[in-house]
């Protein structure tokens, strides 16, 4: 089948909005041929969106036309044609190009797991190199996307062609990103961190078994790094209460409130990027007072995804940091009273890497 590739940023700069109009039509009259093909839609948030409540401003009717000439082109499309599309920001898409017969298909694509990050090395390297030697490679790798590993093969093979020679596994060791190790009071504080998250998750019904894994290592030249997760098997709440959630914000301050339990002051691993521990507690904290109706008075300020980027009034702010405070304070009382607890399950951690926990059960090494 064809593939013809396209994105809304070259449908809008052939000029005015009839020039856009006209660029997307040919776009899809061109797949529509009967033939068959694949239509990538790249940058498909800046379709834009309908208005539920139009705001007046002079560029609401260029967005309204695009969007409805866009949806009316999806439904027109004959047999043979799929369509994908792609974008970092899912939640700016319009949900009716997102229903039943248009883009109904969603698929988060995370960051490659070891195992694909060597098959991405795989790929690059034409399969000259075992899959197997590659794995080695990739567990360095974590963190790195697709084009990382695409460049790094393309700096491997550069030196491999200025030594006029094939290109050997050693070139690809020689461009991994030098790492710096966890000193052994810093893997404890990770072990402790990542067990609070794990015995509260138990300790509240979030979760019947938890699996934590902390790294000896991690690259600097990183905006980030995650030096230990946890994960869960979690119990499923298909209809969250006010305490249900609650436990979810305390399962999220566990982390940061067994560090201070256990060495007097927490690190800044909670906090700092969307979807660390802390950014986590207040977003649920906001929906809870702001659009679920769940605070002192029940109000609705909007929608979870319009709460999704800004703060509340400032009255209900201040319910949001009495949940938080409250739920903070819980944990703390918590992880201090099983502070044995925790230390001993987290130096089980420091001595295995990986360690999974039940409800009443015992640790096991993974």
């Amino acid at each position: 089948m064809r593939l013809v590739s396209t994105t809304v940023g070259a449908w809008q700069s052939t000029g005015t909005l009839d020039d856009m109009l006209a660029a997307m039509r040919t776009t899809f009259q061109n797949v529509n041929d009967g033939k068959g093909a694949v239509l990538f839609i790249d940058e498909v948030d800046a379709i834009g969106t309908w208005l539920a409540r139009p705001s007046g401003h002079h560029g609401d009717h260029y967005w309204q036309v695009v969007v409805t000439d866009f949806l009316t082109l999806l439904s027109g499309l004959g047999e043979g044609v799929i369509v994908v599309a792609a974008t970092n920001y899912p939640d700016w898409i319009d949900s009716a190009i997102l229903r039943a017969g248009r883009i109904e298909d969603h698929f988060t694509l995370l960051l490659p797991n070891k195992l694909t990050r060597a098959e991405i090395l795989s790929h690059h390297t034409g399969g000259v190199l075992p899959l197997e030697s590659l794995v080695d490679i990739a567990e360095d790798l974590d963190g790195k996307a697709g084009a990382d590993l695409e460049r790094l093969v393309r700096d491997a093979l550069r030196t491999a062609r200025s030594e006029d020679r094939e290109l050997e596994l050693r070139d690809l060791e020689a461009q991994l990103p030098e790492k710096l190790r966890y000193t052994p009071e810093q893997c404890l504080r990770l072990a402790v961190h990542e067990s609070g998250h794990a015995l509260a998750a138990l300790a509240l019904g979030h979760a019947t078994g938890a699996t934590i894994e902390i790294k000896d290592s991690f690259d600097p030249s990183l905006d980030g790094f995650l030096g230990g997760t946890t994960t869960y098997d979690l119990v499923p709440d298909y209809f969250p209460t006010a305490t249900t959630l609650r436990n979810r914000i305390a399962v999220s301050l566990s982390g940061i409130a067994a560090e201070v339990a256990l060495f007097g002051d927490p690190s800044i691993g909670s906090g700092g990027t969307i979807g660390s521990d802390v950014e986590r507690a207040t977003a649920i904290a906001r929906r809870m007072i702001g659009s679920y109706g769940l605070g002192k008075t029940p109000v609705f300020m909007g929608t979870v995804k319009e709460l999704a980027d800004k703060p509340l009034p400032e009255r209900l702010e201040v319910e949001v940091s009495q949940i938080i405070d409250e739920e903070y304070e819980r944990m703390l009382s918590m992880m201090t009273e099983e502070r044995e607890r925790v230390l001993a399950l987290a130096a089980d951690v420091v001595t295995h890497r990986m360690v999974k926990i039940e409800r009443g059960g015992l640790a096991e090494a993974a």
